[in-house]
């Protein structure tokens, strides 16, 4: 696919900018178009200070696509009446809409809604500057994207490779995609919003992602007439990953605790816990990846432990390994040999990851608790204003399981990684698309039993993602099998 399949999604809305998107649709009964609300209702104030009323019910809008036929362009217009929750389904706060048009010949079924990606290379703002008049097929531009910048409320702010473009030459681009086109599909992850003030110029744009366009469909009063969004077809192995990496970020599903946890690390050490299977250890890589903040990652999980020493000498091997160093063997203390290593880092800040700490008798317990503590203790007495922070992962919440927590929550931020509950809804809503359920009927159930674990739903979806059929029946003997191996 090349650069003028963005051009065929793209549709011309009055004065703005739409993309073509076929649902998935049994019998391919309706096309939507993607656009901005502000569009059709501007909340703008006339010379008396009044607001502009939105478009009534009933209006007529002009829309046009093009299509590339025998070797030109040609206009070709789409009938469409603005009927709220009929072709016209707004979101309650975002600057997003669908319309329900009539359903469109086939080819307009290769574009797939993605999340926003960590680099942005490939993708364009496509759409029709009011400033064209020019011949057919010259109105639509393509401006490409540099960098996705920081979010706003229902919004995100992203420049342009052309940073010179002002306010004038990007109106009329309203509602048109942030598309990327690959070798077999259209990748889009927003549609354009309004240009926020005449002040913002080189460049600068701000879009709504594609998640509010698929709560417009989640909506109790239009999930009935509106059909989900196709999704990228990918590797099911990153879309139900156990081990993150940068590529999984799509699938990740971000909570408050995530972030705000370059704030609260910046503070302070952190030491988290959870039960098994609430995704202890992708926090911890994707927060510390997603920051690029440098770590050193001590996994005890292969070792049992019986002595608090075996833990200081595993940290001691892993810095060792991680940055090329060699201990001080005149050294005997290995708190004190862990503190000189770290002074030989390089990095600017860095981190030391102790996960997999598991349920230990609690005399051991206290032992291992006291000498992390003694590490982080001395550090912060010898460099006040060090670059070194711990981060500790365990089963245990150690303000129930050690007796000096006074001591711990001075040098350690606790944090509480059980709780799930929307969010796993969440999860639920972003993986469906992915592994082809759609309104199954058994949304509550499948989140029911998957114990507010993300563990637990992500290893139903994978014996649902193998299932020869996704009837009713077969869902609910994976649930039943799921539940008996997780008693």
């Amino acid at each position: 696919m090349t650069l003028d399949g963005l051009k065929l999604y793209t549709v011309r809305i009055n004065n703005g900018s739409g993309c073509l998107f076929q649902p998935i649709s049994n019998g391919n009964e309706f096309t939507y178009i993607l656009t901005a609300k502000h569009l059709f209702e501007n909340g703008a104030r006339d010379k008396d200070d009044e607001i502009i009323p939105p478009i009534p019910d009933g209006t007529i809008i002009s829309i046009v696509r093009q299509e590339y036929v025998g070797d030109k362009w040609t206009k070709t217009p789409i009938d469409y009446t603005l009927i709220r929750g009929v072709t016209y389904f707004p979101h309650k706060e975002a600057d997003a809409a669908i319309l329900k048009i009539d359903y469109l010949s086939p080819g307009y079924d290769k574009i797939v809604i993605n999340d926003i990606p960590i680099i942005s290379d490939g993708y364009y703002l496509n759409g029709f500057p009011n400033q064209f008049d020019q011949e057919l097929g010259e109105e639509y531009t393509t401006y490409n994207v540099r960098e996705i910048e920081a979010s706003g409320n229902y919004s995100q702010n992203a420049q342009l490779t052309n940073d010179v473009l002002n306010k004038e030459q990007i109106e009329g681009m309203s509602g048109g995609g942030i598309a990327s086109v690959q070798k077999d599909h259209i990748s889009i992850i927003g549609i354009q919003s309004r240009v926020k003030h005449p002040n913002w110029a080189n460049g600068k744009i701000c879009f709504v992602p594609m998640k509010y366009f698929c709560e417009i469909i989640n909506y109790e009063e239009f999930n009935t007439l509106l059909t989900q969004f196709h999704a990228p077809n990918v590797d099911l192995r990153l879309v139900l990953f156990n081990n993150y990496k940068i590529s999984c970020e799509p699938f990740y599903e971000e909570r408050e605790v995530d972030k705000n946890f370059l704030i609260t690390l910046g503070a302070n050490n952190i030491w988290i816990h959870a039960d098994s299977g609430k995704g202890k250890t992708a926090f911890l890589h994707r927060n510390l990846i997603i920051n690029h903040i440098s770590f050193c990652y001590c996994d005890l999980s292969p070792i049992i432990i019986e002595d608090p020493e075996q833990i200081l000498e595993e940290i001691i091997s892993c810095i060792e390994i991680k940055y090329g160093l060699e201990r001080d063997d005149t050294e005997k203390n290995k708190i004190k040999t862990i503190i000189k290593l770290c002074e030989k880092i390089d990095d600017d800040k860095f981190v030391i990851v102790i996960d997999e700490l598991t349920t230990l008798p609690y005399e051991l317990l206290q032992k291992i608790t006291k000498s992390l503590s003694a590490v982080v203790i001395h550090y912060n007495n010898t460099y006040p204003n060090g670059k070194l922070k711990f981060v500790i992962s365990t089963l245990h919440n150690p303000k129930i399981s050690t007796s000096n927590f006074s001591k711990i929550s001075q040098y350690f931020e606790v944090i509480d990684l059980n709780e799930w509950k929307e969010s796993l809804s969440n999860l639920y809503d972003r993986i469906c698309p992915v592994i082809k359920l759609y309104d199954s009927g058994l949304k509550e159930e499948i989140i029911a039993n998957s114990s507010d674990s993300p563990r637990i739903l992500k290893t139903m979806f994978r014996k649902i993602s193998i299932l020869a059929e996704t009837n009713e029946q077969n869902i609910k003997q994976v649930i039943s099998k799921t539940i008996e191996e997780n008693i």
